[in-house]
């Protein structure tokens, strides 16, 4: 049975309490990529990429920057 739209981005949403807990949580990404971060999802094909900012002192932002599937996860 294929999923809906909305059920493939739920899957990536899964992962949302882990950053709340852990902004460093995942792995660290490279090259241009460098300061953000990434969460795989499932199946491996989904991901989840932010970057953890301090604007201020003691308080955590973290952004989201994509949540999304591989094509090929998609079929």
């Amino acid at each position: 049975m294929a999923r809906t739209g909305a059920e493939r981005s739920a899957l990536g949403l899964t992962k949302m309490p882990l950053l709340e807990r852990d902004p460093v949580a995942g792995e660290p990404l490279l090259g241009d990529l460098v300061g953000g971060r990434k969460l795989v999802v499932g199946d491996r094909a989904r991901r989840v990429v932010w970057r953890v900012r301090e604007p201020v002192p003691g308080h955590t932002v973290v952004e989201v920057a994509e949540v999304w599937a591989h094509p090929d996860a998609l079929r």
